[in-house]
């Protein structure tokens, strides 16, 4: 196989994340300090905690986020992040993510 063939096959493997611990539990309480990758796997955009979002289903800033942060605990491999989210009804929601060699994937 050509060298070139090698270096592009290479370059496009995912690259693995570090083995999450099961050490302490840690607290992140800025949506800035969550680990990277996080919330993208989640497949929405979120304001940061304190800043403005569309809490409501009247559209008066369309360009705002739907949802915004309000805290995230992460143990072992296990994320759970909680957040508002707006529409016709403001609602808090919690989701699990699934920290995995790969990266991080909404889980149960």
């Amino acid at each position: 196989m050509p060298v070139l063939t090698l270096i592009a096959l290479a370059a496009a493997a995912p690259v693995p994340l570090p083995a999450c611990t099961h050490g302490p539990e840690r607290r992140f309480l800025r949506l800035k300090q969550v680990p990277p990758g996080a919330v993208a796997a989640m497949g929405m955009t979120m304001a940061e905690k304190g800043e403005p979002f569309q809490a409501t289903d009247a559209l008066t800033r369309p360009a705002l986020p739907r949802s915004r942060f309000v805290s995230a605990v992460q143990r072992g491999c296990r994320l759970t992040l909680s957040y508002e989210q707006g529409g016709i009804a403001h609602r808090w929601s919690r989701i699990v993510l699934i920290q995995g060699r790969t990266g991080w994937t909404v889980g149960g």
